[in-house]
């Protein structure tokens, strides 16, 4: 699945699974390499299974990831709650991963 940024980067997204089987969503360029993790392992975070939280505490990621992702409708384009995750807060969505690609990152 292709999804553009909002700084025009055109990239692929796929979704896999952290090892305590969380969701994950990253994505590749299209030669195959490593674009950017897009997702967050918060174990200690009772997660609903169709929540996931979302990368957004590097420069502009709050934008760039959230719109592309909710455009794309992999999340919906409202934050559930805000978690913090030592010195930031992070956004958790309602994520619609059945049409996103298995991968591996």
């Amino acid at each position: 699945m292709k999804i553009t940024l909002i700084n025009g980067e055109v990239v692929n997204l796929f979704k896999g699974r952290y090892s305590n089987m969380r969701p994950a969503l990253f994505a590749k360029t299209d030669e195959g390499f490593p674009s950017g993790v897009l997702s967050i392992n918060v174990p200690e975070l009772d997660l609903a299974p169709d929540e996931i939280v979302i990368k957004t505490y590097s420069e502009g990621a709050l934008l760039n990831y959230v719109k592309a992702l909710s455009d794309a409708g992999v999340i919906d384009d409202q934050v559930l709650y805000w978690v913090e995750i030592g010195y930031v807060r992070v956004p958790v969505f309602k994520a619609h991963l059945e049409n996103v690609p298995e991968g591996s990152y």
